[in-house]
């Protein structure tokens, strides 16, 4: 399936392929094995059935609600969940949606970033919504619903990139370092 369809898609089988789909309805995938390229849902949600969500590979598209590791397979229902399982240089990417959650970022060289510029959303349980521990980390296309501090960069935080974010209601810092970069 390619191109800009309208309506909603429901992915049935195994092995499918969807790329470049920008539908004015839901997009559901039930198949196995298949592979989402730069898929979004304008009118309506991208998701996966749990039955599943292990063997959907994401690149440049993320389900509603989850986060993906680009090119990998498998969703996470957190952004934290899929940073902690990402390796160096990986694309974490969060699909459309509010994630009630604070990200710790210790990965060197994982870019953080949302499917479809601040339609994701991190409002942080703890005092900072992204704390970022690792060197050259990238951070974009986030709203940052604060509650302390938007982002915090740790000492160890060399070459870090933090653009195209809008932090709001941090009632400290929107952006505090501590030495890094």
């Amino acid at each position: 399936v390619a191109n800009s369809p309208t309506g909603a898609i429901f992915v049935e089988g195994s092995g499918n392929d969807l790329s470049d789909i920008d539908a004015e309805g839901d997009v559901v995938i039930n198949g196995a094995n298949t592979n989402v390229a730069n898929t979004r849902s304008t009118g309506g949600s991208v998701t996966v059935n749990e039955s599943v969500r292990d063997t959907v590979t994401f690149s440049g598209s993320a389900p509603d609600g989850q986060a993906v590791i680009d090119g990998e397979a498998g969703t996470f229902a957190t952004i934290q969940d899929a940073v902690d399982n990402a390796s160096a240089d990986d694309t974490v990417v969060a699909g459309a949606g509010t994630f009630d959650e604070s990200v710790t970022i210790d990965v060197d060289g994982l870019t953080l970033e949302s499917i479809d510029g601040e339609t994701s959303t991190i409002a942080p349980t703890g005092a900072t919504a992204v704390d970022i521990a690792g060197s050259d980390v990238t951070v974009t296309g986030f709203e940052i619903d604060a509650t302390d501090r938007g982002v915090e960069l740790d000492n160890s935080a060399n070459g870090a990139t933090i653009e195209n974010n809008t932090i709001t209601n941090a009632s400290e810092q929107g952006f505090l370092t501590f030495g890094g970069a």
